[in-house]
């Protein structure tokens, strides 16, 4: 039977499972040793895993540990994406919206790492570090090699500093020490109201994650946005790899307004053998109503998970208009399972929405496309995604009628705390 929850959070729940099919340890689960985790990961997979009739029958005792048993287990290469971490790791991530590092997303270049977005406050916008510049070198080591060694992840993650070589977007040059520090990468990093050449007021989110923190500062930007009564909005989530379903529906919901509310947002899709867990979350009453027709999102290939979610649950109720480039394809999520430290986080649902649409492994397609412009900061109208978007809003025709291609780089759960 459908469970119907406005504001319901069922990854977070610790799952103890008995019975249902499911293959337990041996020992009754009270070891934390490889054998029991196996064990473990092995009967999930079975029973739990969305693709669950794709794992093949292995010996799982003959793996070293759960995270290589879990490589042979996912139905490759559609699932790119379960993964193992820590419990710590998890909450502060997914819950808090923090994690340990410089605190910067990069995209890849030959010989260099390009900065795509800094995070307020962070380690690295402390030190000087920003949006558009380069980094050739680190701790003396060029880039270049770096990348020719594909080790990009790992050296960004030894040690708790580093130096940065930075080619400026001025072409000079300057070297940074950057100390680790904790980056809060959760929610709104940019709210603001920006005022049109028609007069024409713009509210502009800048929303980075979908975590458990953003509730506070959703709510007071949207705030903001009632008492400026803007007459379009743009939700920029460019680099939103995902996060939690309960964020996603109650910005959703902030969105949508009251008109919206007590309307699907999106269902959670199990397997067959867990059709009981099916949940349908639902576009709550924030309060907030901004009263808009249309919505306009900026996106690229580093739009992932809810925050496609977020695009595919509003469609059937607020007009959804896109700018940028083609969305990442993750229409998944995982169902989180604590066994000892760890937390073992297999695909177990697909989202669908109201008007049924599900499966968007391929990416949701913009309507008109635009290119990330480096040389402006997020939030300046004169950059390329947010002055097509103005565009659009104005004159109702896209500037670039196309769908570009990004190559940005976003940290996945495994490497977040990379940098």
């Amino acid at each position: 039977m459908k469970r119907r929850l406005l504001l319901a959070v069922v990854i977070f729940f610790n799952i103890v499972i008995y019975g249902c099919g499911l293959l337990l340890p041996t020992d009754g689960g009270n070891s934390c040793g490889v054998p029991s985790q196996n064990a473990y990961l092995y009967s999930l997979m079975k029973h739990s895993y969305l693709w669950n009739t794709q794992v093949p029958d292995v010996d799982y005792l003959a793996w070293p540990s759960p995270e290589e048993l879990l490589k042979e287990l996912i139905y490759s290469p559609v699932d790119k994406w379960s993964t193992i971490t820590s419990a710590a790791t998890y909450d502060s991530r997914f819950i808090r919206g923090e994690y340990t590092g410089y605190g910067f997303i990069y995209e890849l270049q030959t010989d260099a790492l390009e900065i795509k977005l800094v995070y307020k406050s962070s380690p690295a916008e402390v030190a000087g570090l920003a949006r558009g510049e380069k980094i050739t070198a680190i701790n003396g080591e060029s880039v270049l090699d770096i990348i020719s060694q594909d080790k990009v992840s790992d050296v960004l993650s030894q040690g708790d500093a580093a130096s940065f070589e930075i080619i400026g977007k001025d072409g000079s040059l300057r070297t940074i020490l950057i100390n680790k520090g904790t980056v809060n990468a959760s929610g709104v990093q940019l709210g603001k109201v920006i005022q049109l050449s028609s007069g024409k007021k713009v509210g502009y989110l800048l929303f980075q994650n979908f975590t458990e923190a953003a509730y506070d500062d959703l709510l007071n930007a949207f705030a903001l946005f009632e008492t400026e009564q803007i007459e379009e909005l743009v939700v920029d989530i460019r680099y939103n790899g995902g996060g939690t379903v309960r964020s996603a529906n109650y910005l959703a919901g902030l969105i949508a307004g009251s008109s919206a509310a007590g309307k699907l947002f999106v269902q959670l899709s199990y397997n067959e053998l867990n059709t009981e867990l099916n949940t349908e979350y639902i576009l709550p009453d924030t309060g907030i109503n901004i009263s808009l027709n249309r919505v306009f999102v900026i996106t690229t290939s580093s739009t992932c998970s809810s925050s496609e979610a977020l695009i595919k649950g509003l469609s059937p109720h607020v007009n959804v208009v896109q700018i940028g480039s083609s969305t990442c394809g993750k229409p998944v999520g995982f169902r989180r399972y604590n066994y000892c430290e760890k937390v073992f986080l297999p695909v177990a649902f697909r989202f669908v929405n109201e008007d049924g649409e599900k499966d968007w492994f391929d990416g949701i397609q913009p309507l008109c496309g635009a290119d990330d412009d480096l040389a402006n900061e997020l939030g300046d109208s004169n950059e390329g995604m947010l002055a097509a978007t103005f565009d659009y809003a104005e004159s109702g025709t896209c500037r670039t009628p196309k769908i570009s291609k990004g190559r940005a780089h976003t940290p996945n759960f495994n490497n977040y705390s990379s940098f």
